[in-house]
């Protein structure tokens, strides 16, 4: 998914495989940096610690064999505030023998779901903090789990035959997997000789994806129930969304990105409250700038993905919306745009990855909302 994105996968089957992908991803996607110092500054201040080492080197060390004694040493305390934070019942480096290399990010999700402070409260969307607690904890039996099988191929069938998670990836990608695992039993000796297989790529690409969708589709669930609730309207989260305009999908065998749908959601409202006359052009001209036809240029390379928005041109365009229609708070949109800008990175990051897959193969991934927006529904009795 992009050189960069590759790395911070870290899809490598001698330290086996990870779900919950790593945090700084995340912020690429919704920032479009890599930087993880702000997550890292947030676990330091709930600790009440320093590690004294920058977030890029607890990355290297973390996957390094080759660390100077003072780094281990530090190392090895971070881990442990983490430990603690988490009340992680057995410490990382005892999951894996002879202190081989560890990715999971299980730690780093579990310490979040637990953060608190006076913006975010502990009872603040609690159904999803106790999802990704219970996802963190599953990733962490699952790798000790996995690594006590001896072979490779062991090791790839039990993650790949889990029964929890057999309906998170198409069945299609599962079963090419599987096959190709059959094909190459003879061949799969050793890890490295099969981290490079499209198939397995392709399934753990997917897998990754429906973990973030899971979080977003409970958090969609959570959220939206509480709006309906707090304005008294008729109706659950069963029947309404919020994230549903911040995804990509398909229509008329096209495929509509996530800030495509977004923006043809925000045109709907506004046509239907008669604020704007319905062409792009008068949406446009809510886009900062003085000459209407570059700003109309910049409008459809916002609509064909050739470009993301910029916060600031978004936190523009909102205000300007806001000033002729004060019935919503189009303001409070802009946390969408994020989402659906985070999405929209994903999609395209995926299509650069998997460049056998068609676009409309790449979309398939994203159905997984669906499958967890109703598990959520149904947990929740909604």
């Amino acid at each position: 998914m992009t050189e960069r994105f590759q790395a911070n996968q870290q899809y490598k089957l001698e330290v086996l495989i990870v779900f919950l992908p790593p945090i700084d991803t995340l912020v690429a996607l919704f920032t479009g940096s890599s930087s993880i110092i702000p997550i890292i500054r947030a676990i330091e201040k709930k600790c009440n610690f320093r590690i004294g080492m920058h977030p890029k080197t607890i990355k290297k060390a973390l996957s390094s064999r080759k660390n100077t004694p003072q780094t281990e040493q530090k190392l090895d305390l971070f881990l442990r505030e983490i430990d603690e934070l988490t009340e992680a019942p057995y410490r990382l480096d005892e999951l894996i023998e002879d202190q081989e290399p560890f990715y999971s990010y299980w730690p780093y999700w579990l310490a979040i779901s637990k953060y608190t402070d006076k913006n975010f409260p502990q009872n603040l969307y609690p159904q999803t903090r106790m999802l990704i607690q219970n996802m963190s904890y599953w990733e962490r039996d699952i790798l000790k789990h996995t690594h006590e099988k001896c072979r490779v191929i062991d090791r790839i069938r039990t993650l790949v035959e889990d029964e929890s998670r057999k309906n998170w990836v198409p069945d299609k990608i599962r079963q090419n997997l599987l096959a190709s695992i059959s094909e190459n039993a003879d061949d799969i000796e050793t890890d490295s000789s099969f981290k490079n297989n499209y198939h397995f790529e392709l399934w753990i690409a997917y897998s990754s994806i429906s973990t973030i969708l899971r979080v977003f589709a409970w958090f969609d669930v959570e959220y939206t129930q509480g709006i309906l609730e707090a304005n008294e309207i008729q109706g659950t989260a069963r029947n309404a969304s919020f994230m549903h305009w911040c995804l990509p999908r398909q229509h008329e065998q096209k495929v509509i990105l996530p800030i495509k749908n977004l923006f043809e959601h925000w045109r709907g409202q506004l046509i239907s409250r008669k604020k704007v006359s319905g062409s792009w052009k008068s949406i446009a001209e809510h886009i900062k700038g003085n000459d209407i036809q570059d700003k109309t240029r910049m409008l459809y390379s916002w609509l064909s993905g050739e470009h993301i928005p910029s916060d600031a041109h978004i936190k523009h365009f909102l205000e300007s919306i806001q000033s002729i229609d004060e019935s919503v708070d189009w303001l409070d949109e802009y946390k969408w745009y994020k989402v659906a800008a985070a999405f929209q990175r994903l999609y395209q990051e995926l299509r650069h990855t998997l460049l056998e897959t068609s676009k409309e193969e790449t979309l398939l991934p994203f159905e997984a909302f669906k499958f967890h927006r109703k598990e959520a529904l149904n947990t929740l009795n909604l």
